[in-house]
């Protein structure tokens, strides 16, 4: 899978958008108040690349394929969050199965080793079974 990596000058050029959180060679992250822009402007029916372009960004540099990454990453965060945030990531502490399932860390450590305990009686049952065959 190729993937458009931004020159040095693109990267430059990138920086001094104010709409730019962060750059590197292959990733483009946006800020927040951006992201609310250009939400509320495709919820209105307005085309990506017509947003990014008013924006001061150029579908030459951005390319098709991460204009459609951006509108799809952008999506995803507001159904995943509710709201937006600087970069990629909500700050904070992780999202993971444990802060969603409300579990402690206590009781997901003995969870875990618990279903380890279950792996390990398996696959004797499994040695068991290939050494009686034999």
């Amino acid at each position: 899978m190729s993937k458009q990596l931004f020159t040095d000058k693109q990267i430059a050029d990138l920086i001094l958008n104010p709409n730019v959180f962060s750059v590197t060679r292959s990733t483009l992250m946006l800020t927040k108040s951006f992201k609310e822009k250009f939400y509320a402007e495709y919820q209105k029916g307005a085309l990506p690349r017509d947003i990014l372009k008013h924006h001061g960004f150029s579908a030459d540099v951005i390319g098709q394929r991460r204009i459609w990454s951006i509108t799809q990453h952008i999506k995803d965060e507001y159904a995943k969050y509710g709201e937006f945030h600087e970069g990629r990531k909500p700050p904070g502490p992780s999202k993971g199965p444990a802060a969603v399932s409300g579990q402690d860390p206590l009781s997901r450590l003995e969870s875990r080793v618990e279903y380890l305990q279950q792996q390990v009686e398996f696959l004797k049952k499994i040695t068991s079974v290939g050494i009686s065959r034999k």
